[in-house]
């Protein structure tokens, strides 16, 4: 999983947390990427923050989620 925001926000702080518990409760690799205008554009991230997440043992498609909303249904629907 890698998690791209912009450090030092409550809201992006929050989400990060609760992305890399998920990661270890999941046993998943997380990385966080600050979301630079450098990054942004190497990555193509338009809105953060972003997760992205691919899972290699399934092979099932990345998946990305988007701000508060998007992040906070995949933590809570995509347990491994």
């Amino acid at each position: 999983m890698t998690f791209f925001g912009l450090g030092g926000g409550v809201e992006t702080d929050d989400l990060r947390a609760l992305a890399e518990k998920w990661a270890r409760e999941n046993g998943v690799k997380f990385a966080y990427r600050e979301a630079t205008p450098a990054v942004r554009a190497e990555y193509n991230i338009g809105l953060v923050p972003t997760i992205r997440y691919f899972d290699e043992r399934s092979g099932k498609p990345r998946i990305e989620a988007k701000l508060r909303t998007e992040i906070l249904r995949f933590l809570k629907e995509e347990s491994i």
